[in-house]
């Protein structure tokens, strides 16, 4: 089932949470709502959802027009950060919850559901549990059973709120690989936040970078990261240098891995003096000062480090091999809301 947003605003107080905001997410697609705290990712999830009521605008799902509809007649699967797991349940009645509140009339005969639960636990990997209590369970297998609990009552949307945002970095890497490979198999319409660069540019299929409850750019991994719209794309989007009057009131960004460095002047390169530098494996990362007294980091593989022989305050040069250019204004940062949603 795909969703349609037209032109939704929503406001607490004076805050403008969303402005005006419009986005299509086609049936079957893993979209991630990407975005700093605050920016209004999080809001039009709880919109979409039902849990928030938009000041204007339409929320289509399905071809449906569903903005005032309940919560319950949206069929929205929601998988919460803090797993929100009935301790006192087992995981089999956790993941059973959703279809055994159901209206007697719609209820299923309990041979389909624990026909459907054991179906479930076996999607996501943890059939083997049924018995056991979410205190039992790691965290990552709490956030795999909170996904099946959402899958229960056959969602026509799932929609997750920093999914892995609670667990610890390489159980976070495993689960969002997983939820990828999860979603490959089901094609169900998901829409998922998070502040997480690199978990949305793995997992999704398009990317909604949002910006002071407005959308800043919307592409796939690749667009997103390759040819960012604004300053605030590329700064958001891992590592950025910013470069200053390049041109006419234009200053131009280039990463990291997008510089080269040298023992010896080539032509269009400056001096720079190694600040410091960390070894990452087989990359590692320089930050360079330059003769205004500005900082440029710089990603080099190891076998080049090593040609360079660095040391702390040895001199280098540096030229941006790419260089993103914008207007100067678009470059002057907002200020930050104090209201995060």
């Amino acid at each position: 089932m795909g969703i349609h947003i037209q032109q939704v605003s929503k406001r607490f107080n004076d805050f403008v949470a969303l402005d005006n905001v419009s986005l299509e997410v086609p049936s079957g697609e893993l979209v991630a709502l990407l975005g700093p705290s605050g920016s209004g990712k999080t809001t039009l999830l709880r919109v979409i959802a039902g849990l928030e009521h938009p000041d204007s605008g339409q929320i289509i799902l399905g071809g449906e027009d569903a903005t005032h509809s309940q919560v319950q007649e949206r069929r929205v699967g929601f998988v919460f950060q803090h797993y929100a797991l009935f301790r006192h349940m087992t995981i089999f009645e956790n993941v059973a919850f959703g279809l055994r509140v159901r209206p007697r009339a719609e209820r299923p005969a309990e041979s389909e559901i624990r026909r459907r639960v054991r179906e479930l636990l076996e999607l996501v990997q943890l059939d083997w549990q049924a018995d056991r209590y979410p205190h039992q369970l790691s965290g990552g297998q709490r956030q795999r059973i909170a996904l099946a609990r959402a899958l229960a009552i056959e969602p026509k949307v799932l929609l997750l709120d920093e999914p892995f945002g609670a667990l610890d970095a390489k159980v976070r890497k495993e689960l969002r690989r997983w939820l990828r490979r999860l979603h490959d198999e089901i094609h169900l319409t998901s829409v998922f936040v998070t502040h997480d660069q690199d978990e949305a540019l793995e997992v999704a299929d398009r990317i909604v970078v949002f910006n002071h409850g407005r959308i800043e750019q919307i592409g796939t991994p690749e667009e997103v990261y390759e040819k960012p719209a604004s300053p605030f794309v590329i700064d958001f989007l891992g590592r950025a240098n910013r470069f200053a009057a390049v041109g006419d009131g234009l200053p131009g960004y280039a990463r990291p891995h997008e510089i080269d460095v040298s023992l010896d002047r080539q032509e269009g390169a400056e001096p720079a003096t190694v600040e410091h530098f960390t070894v990452y494996g087989p990359l590692v990362q320089l930050v360079l000062t330059t003769a205004g007294g500005e900082s440029v980091e710089v990603d080099v593989f190891r076998e080049q480090a090593d040609r360079l022989v660095l040391a702390r305050g040895q001199r280098l040069y540096y030229r941006p091999r790419h260089l993103q250019v914008f207007p100067a204004a678009a470059a002057q940062p907002a200020a930050q809301p104090e209201y995060s949603i």
